[in-house]
């Protein structure tokens, strides 16, 4: 079944928000991905008919009612796919590729190089009040957005360009080495998106088909013909700033090819059985430690070789070790041997690191790796010989460097085209044997004409294998040299006889015409991307092709020098931008973004209390929470006089700011009068951060911010209206750096009649780094999020301590402490899952209130049996000590239970305003599930389950209080 292409659209709404749909080729239907208006966020949860729908239209009429509340959209881009995005604090940058060239593949697959790309910006409304970009933001994303991209990268959609041929590896396990575009696609990464931003590859992806007579079955076939040139981000950059290797040990300008040729019989049942061949090799800058020194614009540049030259090679061949499973590799240098050019030190440099990176190599990593260079010096040669002299020369010279490494070779069998690589599709029937690579000073001009030479040498022998690719005249009139070189090993390559001439009347002129026309692409394009100018020593190559002549490369060369001197530093920022570097100095503002504030209301974590039963609380969730409808509005009933909501964050956050948006109704008194809000890790421990604070009246849409201090007063006088900017800072007490849930009240106004009419809700936090928020409300990683505040904050653990006397016995503090522990960490794992957690707690209830009985019952025993750990307190601890509540088991039951029960299902009733009204709530939650609590408790199964989490904390606290004992009775003994 044939698949269709991808596309993409970018709709930006009314309002500057944007929302991105994407219909993926190996899917049906057409995903929309939100972008959250206060963080960029990339928003998408996999519901039906809310962001995955059946066709482009569908989404597109959804997105007009409810993300453009009914009004047409402002604009929509089209495009081929995404290729990244970029977050500001004010706005979003999407990149898509508006336009593509597709080229095929073998298996059916294809890669698609980008011809046009566009910058897509949406704004960010919800941000946070103090959000800014500064003048080095600015220009900043100017350098991004003026990187050069279409028509110098390519993507596969289905296959993973980033390997050599045949890559049984996923598109989506690719090699970070050749991904440039890693930076930009974290925003879809982070959502769990990164299928919809396709990997993209620098460099050269093309290839053509050719339709021929098999010679053997005398039946048509397809025979294709691919070259590819991925560019390496180990050091990436312009002519003078990314020479040699830098202290990541890439070397510059470094690139790996590969030529690929492939006989595909056509079958009529769309079955894929193509007969394959390719070799791969590599090119760059000396690897090592060296540079260019303009010491004017008019003289040549002078190589200057680094202090310590050697630094690193070492590891720059363990990654070739690595990448080609131990092949041998071979150097071929085309630096001048002369003292007049300053390349002969260079070059002998070149030759004693690859004895340095044996020795290295063997000392450090204890492994053998074979090493060996032939130098050419192409310049010399082909001043006193000319061109086709040189090129046999070099046919010559490089021939058994050439049959060692030989060709890989298989036959690849897919049952669709297009379908993933595995490794019992391919049958290998031989592999390359060891790596080539090519150098000059740049990696350029006569690199690019010498590996053009020696893919005509390739092109013969994969020709020569298929029995197929060669001109008419031999096919009808084959002497017996020729015979005798079509049953030989590389027999051409090895022939006296085969030169220049020769080859040109073997080869088809088809293939070998468009093997020089991506030659001179492939020339050109690495130069613009080094140099900013075409390449030189083209001229060569367009002798094979109808292309027209190129520049003189006396003007090219003037041009470089111009560019060079000019340009070449503003491109290198331009570069970093793209990639992701040095962001601290070009963009500031997104350098510290992972730690920046964000979205972290979900509206799967939500409940509204005091609603009467005719109202919905989904209706709230969709319209109130969801980020794209900025006009909806919730209306509470008539009767209500204080709006009580209680939001659960999706993940422990460190809570930042709570935003509220306007929505008038008919009459004034519609909107509340004043509002009051908590924050807190747990339902008991909530502190007030706003108390009765007054509400302005605004217009539809205003946005009111409500920042969240770091820091709070120890005590609050009731009724006294809280600003966080006006604090003293005088005794501050520190809230708790991970808050799970914000509570907010809205007071009627006294002159109300009507409705509260609310907007939209949303709080921004910072999220730990090592957390990571599931677009549907889930955390999956609930248990390192409470690892994390175990140590650090006071847990569960700590909480059953403070309800039960401290004379209780030791185990009862325990199995208590773990219990709880245990339904916290459930309620984590499972938040926003309230069928999940139903089941659990059917169960769990009955469990809880057996516990609480049978550790009332161990307390009575054991109030007056004092533990390990107050046998070393103070006086005054005694006295305390004696002070304390012991309380009653069906106290300790029905707290236990009712939070528990609350917990459980997902839900937290409000924070107690007074002792008498905590009270009220605790035994009435106990009653409503005192019924529940029947069934057998497993004391032992409970605690081998939990013992684990709390041994270790449980001993850190007793080795605690033994330190603080032991100096208070120390400072007792002093006094």
């Amino acid at each position: 079944m044939a698949t269709r292409a991808t596309k993409v659209a970018v709709v930006q709404c009314p309002s500057g928000n944007l929302v991105l749909l994407i219909s993926p080729s190996n899917q049906k239907e057409t995903l929309l991905i939100t972008v959250d208006d206060s963080s960029g966020t990339l928003i998408y949860q996999g519901i039906p008919g809310h962001d995955t729908f059946d066709t482009e239209e569908d989404a597109l009429a959804w997105c007009s009612s409810r993300c453009c509340c009914g009004k047409p959209v402002q604009s929509i881009v089209r495009g081929h796919a995404f290729l990244g995005m970029v977050v500001t604090p004010l706005q979003v940058l999407v990149l898509v590729a508006v336009e593509v060239k597709r080229d095929p593949l073998p298996g059916g697959h294809a890669m698609c190089t980008v011809t046009k790309s566009k910058w897509i910006k949406g704004s960010l409304l919800g941000a946070s009040v103090d959000s800014a970009l500064s003048k080095a933001d600015e220009a900043g994303l100017e350098k991004l957005k003026d990187f050069t991209i279409s028509g110098y990268h390519f993507y596969s959609e289905t296959y993973d360009l980033t390997r050599p041929f045949p890559s049984t590896s996923s598109v989506l396990e690719y090699d970070y080495e050749y991904c440039w575009n890693q930076w930009l696609a974290s925003p879809f990464e982070k959502a769990g998106l990164r299928n919809c931003c396709v990997v993209l590859l620098q460099g050269l992806g093309c290839s053509r088909l050719f339709s021929f007579e098999h010679p053997e079955t005398n039946e048509q076939v397809n025979v294709g013909l691919a070259l590819i040139s991925r560019k390496s981000i180990a050091n990436p950059g312009t002519r003078y700033n990314a020479r040699g290797l830098n202290k990541a040990a890439g070397a510059g300008n470094e690139i790996e090819s590969e030529q690929i040729f492939w006989v595909s019989p056509i079958k009529g049942d769309g079955s894929i059985e193509d007969q394959w061949s390719s070799h791969i090799w590599r090119r760059g800058t000396v690897p090592v430690h060296w540079r260019h020194e303009l010491t004017s614009s008019v003289t040549a540049p002078k190589i200057v070789i680094g202090s310590s030259p050697y630094e690193g090679v070492d590891q720059f061949y363990h990654d070739a070790y690595m990448r080609y499973n131990g092949t041998p590799m071979s150097f071929v240098n085309l630096l001048r041997c002369d003292a007049e050019s300053g390349e002969t030190n260079l070059s002998e440099i070149f030759q004693q690191s690859l004895r340095e990176a044996k020795s290295l190599l063997s000392s450090k990593y204890s492994i053998q790796m074979e090493l060996n260079m032939c130098n050419f010096d192409w310049h010399r040669i082909k001043k006193e010989m000319g061109l086709e002299t040189t090129v046999k020369c070099l046919w010559d010279r490089l021939s058994p460097l050439i049959e060692k490494a030989d060709l890989s070779e298989g036959c690849l069998k897919l049952g669709r085209a297009g379908s993933p690589i595995k490794e019992s599709q391919v049958e290998p029937r031989r592999k390359q044997a060891s790596v080539l690579r090519y150098n000059c000073a740049d990696s350029l001009d006569r690199t690019n004409l010498c590996c053009f030479m020696v893919s005509q040498q390739l092109l013969l022998e994969q020709c020569r294998r298929s029995h197929i690719g060669f001109t008419s005249r031999v096919k009808t009139e084959p002497d017996i040299d020729f015979q005798s070189r079509l049953s030989s090993h590389w027999g051409f390559l090895k022939s006296p006889e085969v030169d220049v001439d020769a080859v040109r009347s073997l080869l088809e002129p088809k293939l070998l015409e468009w093997l020089a026309e991506a030659y001179v692409r492939n020339g050109d394009l690495f130069s613009f991307l080094y140099t900013n100018t075409p390449a030189l020593l083209t001229g060569p190559m367009r002798d094979y092709t109808s292309l027209p002549p190129a520049v003189s490369d006396t003007q090219i060369s003037v041009q470089r020098r111009y560019h060079n001197v000019l340009s070449d530093s503003e491109r290198q920022l331009q570069y970093f931008a793209f990639l992701g570097r040095y962001l601290s100095q070009l963009l500031p503002s997104l350098s510290s973004l992972s730690h920046s504030a964000c979205c972290v209301s979900s509206p799967h974590a939500v409940l509204l209390h005091q609603l009467s039963s005719s109202t919905h609380p989904a209706r709230f969730e969709a319209q109130v929470l969801d980020s794209s409808p900025n006009s909806a509005a919730w209306m509470f009933p008539p009767e209500l006089d204080v709006a009580d909501i209680c939001l659960h964050l999706r993940a422990p956050s460190i809570v930042t700011e709570v935003q509220l948006w306007i929505k008038n109704g008919i009459a004034s008194c519609e909107f509340p009068a004043s509002i009051s809000i908590w924050v807190g890790r747990y339902i008991n421990e909530m502190e007030q951060i706003y108390g009765n604070v007054d509400l302005p009246q605004c217009e539809d849409g205003t946005r009111i911010s409500f920042p969240i201090p770091s820091y709070i007063p120890d005590k609050l006088r009731k009724g006294e209206q809280l600003v966080p900017s006006l604090l003293p800072p005088a005794q501050p007490k520190r809230l708790h750096a991970l808050s799970q849930i914000v509570q907010i009240q809205m007071m009627r106004r006294r002159d109300g009649t009507r409705s509260i009419i609310l907007g939209r809700l949303s709080v921004n936090g910072i999220v730990p780094s090592d957390l990571h928020i599931e677009d549907s409300g889930t955390n999956k990683e609930a248990e390192r999020a409470v690892s994390i505040s175990l140590a650090s904050f006071p847990t569960t653990d700590s909480m059953v301590e403070k309800k039960f006397a401290e004379g209780a016995s030791k185990t009862a503090r325990e199995l208590g402490g773990k219990a709880l522990a245990k339904a916290d960490e459930l309620v984590d794992k499972y938040a926003g899952d309230d069928s999940k957690l139903g089941s659990i707690a059917k169960g769990a209830l009955s469990s809880m209130g057996k516990l609480a009985g049978w550790m009332g019952s161990k307390a009575k025993v054991s109030q007056n049996k004092p533990t390990n750990s107050q046998t070393a307190v103070t006086v005054g601890n005694e006295r305390r000590e004696k002070e304390r509540e012991i309380k009653s088991s069906q106290d300790v039951a029905s707290q236990l239970t009712a939070m528990w029960s609350n917990q459980a299902s997902g839900r937290a009733w409000s924070n107690p305003r007074s002792d008498q009204e905590g009270n009220e709530v605790v035994q009435r939650k106990a009653e409503n599930t005192a019924s529940a609590s029947s069934g057998r408790l497993d004391l032992k199964g409970m605690e081998e389950a939990i013992m684990a989490e709390s041994k270790g904390l449980r001993a850190s606290r007793e080795e605690q209080g033994q330190s603080d004992c032991s100096a208070s009775a120390a400072a007792a003994a002093a006094a």
